[in-house]
């Protein structure tokens, strides 16, 4: 858990769809522990089945390179991209290899480093969605 949560709105992050929504960040380059990241939320958000539709994924730009960003949208065409300053994303949630969390109205309140994305991420998003009403 992030505590206090950080809002969105303090990055630059404007989220008009009301959904769940997967943070994740790509800073200069991409490794494979970056695509790893980005091929998890992926099988998180198609292993949720029906309640799919409630979470949504969004790559954020910290400068990264036109090509990586291309490949990235092209291997997950679902995949919606938002531009961040490097510095203040750094100074409101600090490491970008990490998987965030926002609520739909725009609480950023989970983190998740390598080992909790995948199946304990899942188990987290499947519990949200099944008590909360928004989203």
């Amino acid at each position: 858990l992030i505590t206090p949560p950080v809002q969105a709105s303090d990055l630059g992050l404007v989220d008009e769809t009301g959904k769940w929504t997967l943070i994740i960040p790509v800073g200069a380059n991409c490794d494979a522990d970056c695509e790893e990241r980005f091929y998890l939320a992926r099988q998180v958000n198609v292993a949720l089945g029906k309640e799919s539709e409630r979470v949504h994924r969004v790559l954020v730009d910290l400068g990264a390179a036109v090509d990586t960003i291309n490949s990235l949208m092209a291997q997950y065409p679902n995949l919606a991209r938002v531009e961040v300053s490097p510095s203040i994303f750094e100074s409101q949630l600090g490491d970008a290899n990490l998987i965030f969390l926002m609520d739909p109205i725009g609480n950023i309140f989970m983190v998740y480093p390598k080992g909790k994305a995948g199946k304990p991420m899942m188990k987290d998003i499947k519990h949200l969605l099944k008590y909360s009403n928004i989203g």
